[in-house]
């Protein structure tokens, strides 16, 4: 690593160095630094707790909210990660996993000092994504000057498994001022190939699963909220989702003549139906029925033209002929339901599709 001489049009070398030479501690100086600027371990996080003490009485070093609502716990190691710290932080993220919204702004709000609608209101504005995505999946940013090969190695083992895991380096250094500068890296997974690697992973991972023959039958979860009802879903016949690339790529899945089982979360099943027009931006719909723009047929949800002609933000949606309903207070499940935080998978579960066929069968 080097400065710039600007003056003398030179490149001055920086000296690596270690944080123990410095006596920085990982506690008191490094967390101290993480806390104030997130941004340095490679993206926009929100920092909702530090040293958080969970039941067990071992201490979370910080807890963050990321920009798609995603419970993410950092893990610090002053320079050497050591042979154990993914085991570790794997456990802090297993009890993060249980936490209801309200626990979230209640961890928040004691780490602001303010009142939890407060807590509430500040993650509802840092998030892209709806309030009701927060917590529905976890991540593991671990922080080490350098990282033994073992956690490098299951790390990478763990993230073919599905597990969002990333190791970050802070390389300190000196210059001839003994003015101390920092580098941060993310060499789990690489920057530069991160959507390619995402990619790998997720179709090493379908490939592992598809030992259980597919039904033929789409998983479809919708959600309520701001940008989208069941109500809605209902009276002019569709799903949605948006608020983020991610969420919304996966109604494209979905071909005409596929059908599909809605899922309401912490509910149950509430619908089956067949798809009868392909996915598209909310602004482009037009109802069936009545040949009305969807966002001009009287939605009750409030936000679901919220970042309607941003194609990466905006809900979109698919047409679907509901075949059989139900309200969401006669959602059907049973203990062992299969139920997934996707918004869009193939429903695979033997059980579940026996049950559901017989509670959706028509008369």
């Amino acid at each position: 690593m080097y400065r710039v001489d600007l003056k003398n049009k030179s490149l001055v070398a920086l000296k690596p160095t270690g944080f123990s030479e410095h006596s920085l501690k990982e506690r008191f100086d490094i967390q101290e630094w993480i806390e104030k600027t997130p941004d340095i371990l490679g993206e926009e996080l929100l920092v909702i707790g530090k040293e958080v003490t969970l039941p067990s009485g071992k201490r979370l070093d910080l807890l963050c909210v990321d920009r798609q609502g995603h419970i993410a716990v950092v893990e610090l190691k002053r320079d050497d990660s050591g042979s154990s710290v993914e085991w570790q932080a794997i456990k802090y993220a297993s009890y993060c996993s249980k936490l209801l919204p309200d626990e979230i702004y209640r961890q928040y709000a004691s780490y602001l000092g303010k009142a939890e609608a407060d807590a509430e209101q500040a993650i509802a504005d840092f998030i892209d994504a709806d309030v009701d995505a927060l917590n529905s999946e976890q991540r593991i940013i671990l922080v080490a000057r350098e990282f033994n090969s073992e956690v490098l190695s299951a790390v990478l083992w763990l993230r073919e498994y599905g597990l969002d895991i990333q190791c970050t380096r802070l390389a300190p250094y000196i210059d001839s001022d003994n003015e101390l500068f920092i580098k941060p890296e993310t060499i789990v997974p690489l920057p530069e190939a991160k959507d390619y690697i995402e990619r790998k992973e997720f179709k090493q991972r379908s490939v592992a699963s598809s030992k259980g023959d597919w039904t033929g039958y789409w998983f479809v979860n919708v959600g309520e909220g701001q940008h989208r009802t069941w109500d809605d879903n209902l009276r002019f016949g569709f799903v949605g989702a948006g608020q983020g690339k991610k969420y919304s790529s996966a109604l494209l899945r979905l071909s005409v003549g596929d059908r599909i089982y809605a899922y309401m979360r912490g509910l149950g099943y509430v619908g089956y139906g067949e798809v009868t027009k392909p996915a598209c931006m909310i602004r482009d719909f037009v109802v069936s029925e009545t040949g009305a723009p969807l966002l001009a047929a009287g939605l009750q949800a409030l936000q679901a033209n919220a970042n309607s002609d941003n194609e990466e933000l905006s809900e979109w949606v698919v047409g679907i002929r509901w075949i059989k309903t139900f309200q969401r207070n006669q959602a059907k499940t049973f203990p062992g339901v299969f139920a997934n935080q996707n918004v869009v998978c193939k429903l695979r579960h033997g059980e579940t599709l026996k049950f559901v066929e017989k509670v959706f069968a028509s008369g």
